[in-house]
């Protein structure tokens, strides 16, 4: 690494540490030299380094699955962190339902009103840039507002906001498709189809040898039923404070090198489906592998925002979908009401009442 790359800050924790900074190829002298053990990952080693530590006691060592696979006191403060998240987000989703067509407002100023909920909440960061897209807008998977593309929120069709935080707990990304009005059947046909993908996934068990990408098929099935697909993954592995797409867990059906999935990975679920020119919806949670018993594992939910029941056909749900989504939003409620202001409370109430 070079160390003009460093802030002065940097340099002087590194100092203090008794880190020592050297140019990025002084390992290739360094390692010739060097006399204790080796940890090294062979997917991620090049061999020239690998046959100058031939000789070595080098240790295969994995670190992008140890690190996938978070400890207790990372599990614990990343629940905190969609505490956090969710009160920004609940914040949020009143704000735009309840002021759409009567306060004047586009993709770029609710990005950056939502940006301005979650440092409210002890977000130190975005976990990346912020995608809002209204109408058509929505229906770019990577959609990223400027100043050129930039068009105004009004009472009328979808809105998708795909975000996330930094805190100091944790790392957050969640996606949320908002019904303003005038949702035709064919639009609420669609969002409770790509919802239905995004349930049956979260309530997927499996035996501990099941590969990510054999999920994906789980999620995907209510859209082939119907003749329909979307272009990317259903799900990535996200980063503790660090990346929000950190491996090796995927849950992609045409993955190259599928991971056996893991108690303890941290991964999203998000379907999605994606008309050009007209509107685009994606439901995103992230989701914690935890142990159903001695060979089950299966998943629980640790984003905490409701999805809007005003564009769920509920007679497409089944019995068992439903029963999850219910428990899903009195889980919500429980956990975010306290903190929300009496009007923002009543109306959470609302959005996450049975259906």
């Amino acid at each position: 690494m070079s160390k003009e790359k460093l802030s002065l800050e940097a340099k002087a924790k590194f100092i203090e540490q008794g880190i020592n900074v050297k140019p990025y190829n002084a390992i290739y002298k360094d390692i010739a030299n060097f006399k204790n053990k080796i940890y090294y990952s062979p997917s991620k080693t090049n061999y020239l380094l690998y046959s100058l530590m031939n000789n070595k006691k080098a240790i295969e060592l994995w670190p992008t699955l140890n690190k996938a696979i978070k400890r207790k006191v990372e599990i614990n403060d990343s629940k905190k962190a969609h505490v956090k998240d969710a009160i920004a987000m609940c914040k949020f989703i009143y704000y735009i339902k309840n002021n759409v067509g009567k306060v004047k407002m586009d993709e770029l100023s609710v990005t950056k009103y939502l940006e301005k909920l979650r440092k409210q909440q002890g977000a130190y960061d975005l976990s990346f840039s912020t995608i809002c897209g209204y109408k058509a807008h929505g229906a770019i998977i990577h959609y990223s507002a400027n100043k050129d593309s930039n068009v105004s929120i009004e009472n009328d069709g979808f809105l998708l906001v795909d975000s996330g935080g930094q805190y100091y707990y944790g790392t957050t990304d969640i996606t949320r498709t908002l019904a303003l009005n005038n949702i035709t059947d064919k639009m609420k046909y669609h969002f409770t189809l790509a919802l239905k993908a995004h349930i049956d996934l979260a309530m997927a068990t499996f035996d501990k040898k099941t590969f990510d990408s054999t999920l994906d098929l789980i999620a995907r099935k209510p859209l082939w039923d119907e003749g329909l697909d979307y272009n990317h993954g259903t799900g990535h592995g996200v980063g503790h404070i660090l990346n929000v797409h950190e491996g090796p867990q995927s849950i992609r059906h045409n993955k190259v090198n599928p991971t056996f999935m893991k108690k303890g990975m941290v991964t999203s679920n998000e379907p999605g489906l994606y008309f050009e020119g007209q509107y685009g919806i994606r439901h995103e949670n992230e989701m914690l592998c935890i142990s159903i018993n001695k060979d089950t594992l299966g998943f629980e939910p640790i984003t905490y925002v409701p999805f809007d029941i005003d564009a769920i056909n509920v007679e497409m749900l089944t019995e068992q979908e439903r029963n999850w989504l219910n428990n899903y939003h009195k889980l919500v409620y429980n956990i975010v009401s306290k903190y929300l202001t009496i009007n923002e409370k009543e109306y959470l109430r609302r959005i996450t009442k049975e259906i």
